[in-house]
């Protein structure tokens, strides 16, 4: 089955909007990837907050009242479906896009080169 790589980026006032929305954003992943179309998904963190001169190496730690990371500017996500059609239909419920986290005009969905071995990449 094709796999797709979903890259979303966030709007200018995706910070604040992933705090609220992050719960049924979790709960719509956890049920996608239960039903195994969601192989992973990550939040992205942006260049000049992790990569400072001076920065901690690591993922800085979220905010303390929002649980949002302070760096993230997006996210990405690999799907399992037939047709790239079904990953956008994923992408378009998800609350991340229903309630403007991600910039509809900065999603990106591109299906990658399948691999007879494809099935052995295990994501931890």
């Amino acid at each position: 089955m094709p796999l797709y790589i979903c890259y979303c980026l966030d709007t200018p006032e995706g910070q604040l909007l992933r705090s609220l929305h992050k719960g049924a954003h979790k709960a719509e992943s956890l049920k996608s990837r239960a039903a195994g179309t969601t192989v992973l998904g990550r939040a992205l963190m942006s260049d000049e907050y992790t990569h400072k001169a001076g920065s901690p190496a690591r993922t800085p730690e979220p905010e303390e009242n929002s649980g949002v990371h302070p760096g993230i500017v997006g996210s990405v996500m690999f799907y399992r479906f037939p047709h790239i059609d079904q990953a956008w239909d994923r992408i378009r419920r998800d609350p991340y896009w229903v309630n403007g986290v991600w910039d509809h005009s900065k999603v990106t969905v591109v299906e990658l080169d399948p691999e007879d071995s494809d099935h052995t990449v295990v994501f931890g």
